[in-house]
């Protein structure tokens, strides 16, 4: 079992501290503007600019991962996360709404490499099992966003307004404490400087895999922000929005870990379009059905496509790229679904307005597929890699100070 490997269940364990504060964030921040002025204007200024910030720093501070002691690097940065979250409960209604945004902002800024360096370092830790961890990863990440709302929901109403960022400073404090029980995966930067231009032609083909990741957003964010309305169309109460939602993200877990248990057919950039293509085309039929029940499949069907997607991007990525770009590329990634995110929202609200929500699901679908269409042409048009060469200096224990290294190393076997 990929568990049982040295190092991976202190990773699972800090992965679950960096992703509940960044999954309860949306509401938690929402409800400490209700705190800090009484208004829930206020926390969408909050959740806004954390946001922001975290999208400008993520690919920036993603390198600092793979340059860097991994241990040192997530106690740094969760730790500094932690005493923000905290500074803006303790200073909630104290203090302008500037000085709450700015801690929001930086609370989200400083810590969003982090998400790049945990996949990076899951690869590190698994050498020749990339699928099976990275089908974890998505289904951990899965989970962390199924049990936030809630979460956040039930210390809201249950303890005060502040309560949720307050415990968003609690797990990433837990998790500064858990990062020094990691085991040092030496990252490939510390053997010799990639300048800014290396590193942007190295990254050159990623830009698809950002589409696509995009793609996939925005027809799922498209279908999260309409399911309210969509529902009482169907003969069912729109609160129950929530235990669909639920529904579909327990459909990724599963399909997640499905999805890493054994090989697939085919190349892993393949695999990724396939799924896209399927998860479009679910959002667009769960916008166009006209039964509870055919809705209900369709959005499990949602869940169970976007989770092994995730995966198989990133394994497409992990097998295309040198080592040394790993971390800042998981967090362009991770950029690019939030601005499927975004743009599935700003979409949306006057879809809904104007055509309802069956209009708006069906847009941002249809949208997302031409995406992807587009984006997939350009990706599968080039040349697959030769047979990827072995598992970079990172893995290869104590030799790795003798190796030399060179601008075109690739990562060892890969999803292809």
């Amino acid at each position: 079992m990929l568990l049982r490997r040295p190092g991976l269940r202190p990773w699972l364990a800090l992965l679950l501290c960096q992703r509940l504060p960044v999954a309860m964030a949306p509401l938690g921040l929402v409800y400490l503007g209700r705190g800090a002025e009484g208004s829930l204007a206020t926390g969408a200024v909050l959740v806004g600019t954390h946001a922001l910030a975290e999208a400008l720093t993520a690919a920036p501070l993603g390198r600092r991962f793979d340059r860097r002691p991994v241990r040192r690097e997530f106690a740094l940065v969760l730790g500094a996360e932690a005493v923000l979250f905290g500074l803006a409960v303790a200073l909630a209604g104290r203090v302008p709404l500037v000085v709450l945004a700015a801690l929001a902002a930086s609370a989200g800024a400083v810590a969003a490499g982090a998400i790049g360096g945990l996949r990076t370092m899951v690869l590190r830790l698994a050498p020749g099992e990339a699928r099976a961890a990275l089908g974890l990863e998505s289904a951990a990440g899965t989970a962390a966003w199924m049990v936030a709302p809630a979460l956040v929901a039930g210390l809201g109403g249950g303890l005060g307004p502040l309560a949720p960022t307050a415990v968003m400073a609690g797990f990433a404090a837990l998790g500064a404490v858990l990062a020094f029980a990691q085991r040092d995966v030496r990252p490939v930067g510390v053997q010799r400087v990639v300048s800014g231009r290396e590193m942007a032609r190295d990254l050159a083909p990623l830009l698809p895999a950002c589409a696509q990741t995009a793609a996939s957003n925005l027809a799922v964010g498209g279908l999260t922000v309409s399911l309210f309305g969509l529902l009482p169309l169907l003969g069912v109460s729109g609160d129950a929005s929530g235990v669909w939602l639920t529904v579909m993200a327990g459909a990724g877990i599963a399909a997640g870990l499905a999805y890493g248990s054994r090989a697939w057919p085919g190349r892993a950039a393949v695999q990724s379009v396939v799924l896209l293509g399927a998860l479009g085309l679910c959002v667009a039929g769960t916008g166009l059905a006209t039964h509870e029940a055919m809705a209900l499949v369709l959005v499990g069907g949602v869940g169970a496509l976007q989770a092994p997607f995730g995966a198989a991007r990133g394994l497409a990525v992990q097998g295309a790229l040198p080592e040394h770009t790993w971390s800042v590329a998981f967090s362009l990634l991770y950029v690019g679904a939030g601005v499927g995110y975004g743009i599935a929202g700003l979409l949306a609200a006057p879809l809904i307005e104007r055509s309802g929500p069956r209009g708006a699901i069906v847009v941002c679908a249809a949208l997302a597929l031409v995406l992807a269409a587009v984006s997939a042409a350009v990706e599968l048009r080039r040349r697959p890699a030769a047979t990827p060469r072995a598992m970079s200096s990172a893995l290869a224990g104590p030799r790795w100070r003798r190796r030399p290294t060179s601008t075109g190393s690739r990562p060892g076997p890969g999803p292809d």
